[in-house]
């Protein structure tokens, strides 16, 4: 019922709201249409008097003064509009002048011979143009005036006065009747007439922005602003001697929105009403439910407890019976489900039980066979530890064959050439030619023994601190660049029966805090990597280059200029037990111990870049200074 009454009262507002604008404009557009009508005859009989009167005093040539008086009153008396009018000869001063009321006349002989030449009366009938005249300030009646001026022959010109505070009297008296206001307006917005009579003798002018809506076609109404006041206005034309001027109806904007807010206030409290009533309505229709609910509440809580329900407490509106008997038939049928969803529960229970044990039973076999996968694999890693050290031992043995062989034989040679010296020394033999080859010998000898020496005594060192840091993790400060020489040193044998050549790009001052012995297998497993699989044995190059990043940070690469490799390789290098020369002595351990040593002990990471006959380069990002587990010393 509210919504039916909102709804009414909206349509109604809505249904009579263009209603009332229509009959505005309709009353106003009537209106300005008979002012327009009306002023137009008014100006129209009073041009029609002046030039009848101008041509009957044309055509007397012999008037008596007396005769000439009557004939110039004569337009006042066909037009009441007119007050006053008078004959000015051709030197532009008045000869003859009568007035229609009483002011006028008493001031008649004193304007009599007035000078009218510079007045606009004349303007535009010395132009040849007849008629009427722009709004001026009369010499005559000391008003704004509108002037009728025709020519007598060549004897002057008949002058009839229109004045603008009774043009403003006759528009006000054809509107008062409406409510409404007039005023006459020309083509450049001027006020010829007004209600206010102060305001048509100052001759106010509208601005070009409201003389641009004041429109004499438009059938809606439009807005002025007048006077610190708002207007709702409608313009119309006067079609009257070729005049544009225009009647403008006005009529205050609060009274043309008054039946507007009359109907607003009737609706509002026509909504009251219907809203006061309808909140009684509910409020009554609300507790009379509420109390039916409140039953209906009390058996559903009793089907809930499991409790019959009381049949004499049915409610007595025929949808809550209804909901009472669906409540008992729904708590029947839940009875029923619950049942057996307790049956399905239990077998449920036995079956997860049974499966449950199953999976535990599973799970400890799989954890089983997963430590012993992982036990299997760090034998197998740490068996490729001890083949790539006794590969090492094998490599670095071979390599002091020569130095160590060739220390006993300079030995050999400084004994015997030492023997033969002493012996022509004794017999008295010796020569200077003698003695100085003699020494010549002697110090070769020596050099070889001693350069054959340092060299063994350089691979034993080398060996020694790598075996030592490869086959254990201990922190400790070093220099890269003495490691990477050690590592070099160590590899240049077997590097070089394969051709193969390693170059060093590494600062001489870049010391590290890590562990030395991963990153050290890490380095060797990179360069014979790329050895074997690299360059294949077809010799080549292997540049071993480090750079800082920043403070914290070291990259350090091993490339080669080998063969490069596949994308289906390079997806799977680091992969356990993957080789690409499996039967030709790879494991595919090498660089999974490699991405493990470098991501677990050494806490950086590793990056493979390789294209197919482009090479390959293996990039490590290493912490610089590692957390020390105890405090280092220095080397």
């Amino acid at each position: 019922m509210l919504v039916q009454g909102l709804l009414a009262a909206a349509g109604l507002f809505f249904g009579l709201l263009p209603a009332l604008q229509r009959n505005a404009e309709q009353a106003m557009s009537s209106t300005a249409e008979a002012v327009a009508l009306r002023v137009g005859d008014l100006l129209l009989r009073a041009d029609g008097s002046v030039r009848a009167t101008a041509q009957l005093l044309e055509a007397q040539d012999q008037l008596s003064a007396a005769g000439l008086q009557r004939l110039i009153a004569e337009p006042g008396l066909l037009s009441p509009e007119i007050v006053v009018s008078y004959w000015v000869d051709r030197e532009g001063r008045v000869r003859h002048l009568a007035a229609t009321d009483d002011a006028q006349q008493a001031r008649q002989s004193a304007r009599l011979g007035l000078d009218m030449s510079r007045s606009r009366v004349l303007s535009r009938a010395r132009d040849g143009e007849p008629g009427f005249t722009e709004p001026f300030l009369s010499p005559i009646t000391e008003e704004l005036m509108v002037g009728i001026s025709y020519p007598v022959s060549d004897r002057g010109w008949l002058v009839g006065e229109i004045s603008m505070a009774a043009l403003s009297r006759e528009l006000q008296r054809l509107v008062a009747a409406e409510g409404f206001s007039a005023m006459l307006i020309d083509a450049q917005g001027r006020v010829l007439a007004h209600p206010d009579a102060e305001r048509a003798r100052q001759a106010g002018q509208l601005s070009r922005e409201m003389l641009a809506q004041l429109n004499p076609a438009a059938a809606k109404l439009g807005r002025l602003q007048l006077d610190e006041q708002a207007w709702s206005s409608l313009a119309r034309s006067i079609d009257a001697a070729g005049m544009d001027w225009r009647v403008l109806i006005l009529r205050a904007q609060a009274e043309v929105v008054a039946p507007v807010r009359r109907l607003l206030i009737g609706l509002a409290v026509f909504v009251l009403l219907l809203l006061v009533s309808s909140f009684a309505m509910s409020v009554w229709l609300g507790n009379r439910l509420a109390r039916r609910v409140r039953r209906v509440a009390a058996h559903a809580q009793a089907l809930a407890a499991g409790q019959p329900g009381d049949d004499s407490a049915r409610a007595d509106i025929a949808e809550l019976a209804a909901l009472d008997d669906s409540l008992s038939q729904m708590a029947a049928a839940v009875q029923e489900r619950e049942d057996r969803l307790r049956a399905l529960n239990s077998a449920l229970e036995d079956q997860v039980n049974e499966r449950t044990a199953h999976l535990e039973r599973s799970n400890a076999e799989l954890a089983e066979t997963l430590q012993a996968l992982r036990n299997t694999q760090a034998d197998l890693i740490q068996s490729e530890k001890l083949a790539a050290l006794g590969a090492l031992v094998a490599s670095v043995a071979h390599e002091m064959n020569t130095p160590i062989g060739n220390a006993p034989m300079a030995c050999t040679s400084l004994g015997e050439q030492g023997q033969t010296l002493r012996l022509a020394f004794a017999d008295g033999r010796l020569t200077r030619r003698q003695f100085d080859e003699g020494m010549r010998l002697l110090i070769e000898a020596a050099g070889l023994a001693e350069r054959s020496l340092r060299r063994a005594a350089e691979l034993v060192t080398s060996f020694k601190q790598v075996a030592v840091d490869q086959t254990s993790e201990h922190y400790r400060l070093f220099n890269l660049h003495q490691l990477c020489t050690e590592i070099s040193t160590l590899l240049t044998p077997t590097l070089r029966r394969q051709g193969a050549q390693v170059e060093l790009a590494v600062p001489d001052d870049l010391e590290l805090g890590s562990y030395p012995g991963p990153l050290g297998q890490v380095l060797t497993n990179l360069i014979e990597n790329a050895a074997l699989h690299g360059l294949r044995g077809a010799g080549g190059r292997i540049l071993l280059r480090a750079s800082l990043i920043d403070e914290q940070t070291v990259r350090l690469e091993v490339e080669d200029n080998g063969s490069g490799m596949a994308p289906e390789v390079k997806a799977r290098i680091f992969e356990p037990f993957f080789t690409t020369r499996r039967g030709q002595g790879g494991t595919g351990l090498g660089l999974t111990i490699v991405h493990n040593l470098v991501c677990g002990s050494l806490k950086g990471q590793i990056s493979l870049h390789s294209e197919p006959g482009q090479g390959s380069c293996f990039r490590l990002l290493l912490p610089r200074l590692l957390p020390s587990p105890t405090q280092p010393q220095p080397l």
